[in-house]
């Protein structure tokens, strides 16, 4: 038996769980309940929320006690928004995480 699972859907499922298991340690730290995701954009900056927002709108519904936003950020703009603590979350690729969390401290 083929299971059809197509790979937008199966990153969709690897946020929301990711999200779901770390988000505590990001609340304790928020105190008006915005929740921004900070998103690595390779395109126009509307075309990376159109891509995400369904997941913002998922988590919206899922969690109506926060309100979360997509934040799209171009590379050049990535490290400031981390270091100025302007994105509660972040979605990049690896050799970003891996800078970012070495000049940053940031956690998977």
């Amino acid at each position: 038996m083929k299971i059809k699972f197509s790979f937008s859907r199966l990153a969709l499922c690897l946020l929301s769980l990711l999200l779901m298991s770390t988000w505590q340690l990001a609340l304790a730290n928020v105190q008006d309940k915005q929740i921004r995701i900070g998103v690595t954009s390779f395109r126009s900056a509307e075309q990376t929320l159109k891509q995400w927002q369904a997941t913002a709108d998922y988590l919206n519904k899922a969690i109506p006690e926060y309100h979360f936003s997509i934040v799209p950020l171009y590379l050049d703009k990535l490290k400031e928004a981390v270091k100025n603590g302007e994105i509660e979350f972040l979605l990049s690729n690896p050799e970003q995480y891996v800078t970012l969390r070495a000049d940053n401290g940031l956690a998977a």
